[in-house]
């Protein structure tokens, strides 16, 4: 095996470890910050609520 063999396989297994990595990552991302914003409307409706403030 060359040197550029040996560089070309070091690149694509970085490639199929990372992408699908970074793809699962955002998604979990995206699902945790809707989550928040979620949990922070919720509460802000709650404080109105339970303050009188319709």
């Amino acid at each position: 095996m060359t040197l550029l063999q040996i560089v070309e396989l070091i690149n694509y297994l970085v490639a199929i470890v990372t992408l699908p990595s970074l793809i699962i990552f955002f998604i979990y991302e995206q699902r945790r910050a809707r989550r928040n914003e979620e949990q922070s409307i919720y509460q802000s409706l709650l404080d109105q609520y339970t303050h009188g403030e319709y």
